[in-house]
């Protein structure tokens, strides 16, 4: 019940899975990587811009996710930056991310806050 997203690497070992969370008024996701939870985004009630409460990693995310122009920060500094790409066949978005090592947890977390954007009206 509810969506899931599965990620694979290029040899189709799943890597990370992206769970709806059901039985909330508003979309939310656990985000499991390696077989483990590691945390969650939740949609919160806003009347004009979107505004997520994530618990993942200690990162907290700034910026326009309706315009899908963000920075996520580890404590004081920018770790991933991401924006959407105009004039591209489909969505397209630019992830840049200052250190390999958030590379799999960054994408995990974009995914998830597209889910959460994708299901807003949906149950």
């Amino acid at each position: 019940l509810g969506h899931q997203l599965h990620v694979y690497d290029c040899n189709r070992q799943e890597i990370g899975v992206i769970h709806q969370k059901l039985l909330t008024l508003l979309p939310a996701f656990e985000i499991e990587v390696g077989g483990m939870i590691k945390g969650g985004i939740q949609k919160q009630f806003t009347l004009f811009r979107p505004k997520y409460e994530i618990d993942y990693n200690g990162w907290r995310v700034e910026g326009d996710f309706l315009g899908w122009d963000y920075d996520v920060y580890n404590g004081c500094s920018s770790i991933i930056h991401i924006s959407k790409q105009l004039l591209s066949w489909g969505d397209t978005y630019a992830i840049d991310i200052n250190d390999p090592a958030d590379e799999l947890d960054g994408l995990m977390l974009v995914i998830a806050i597209d889910a959460a954007n994708c299901t807003q009206g949906a149950s």
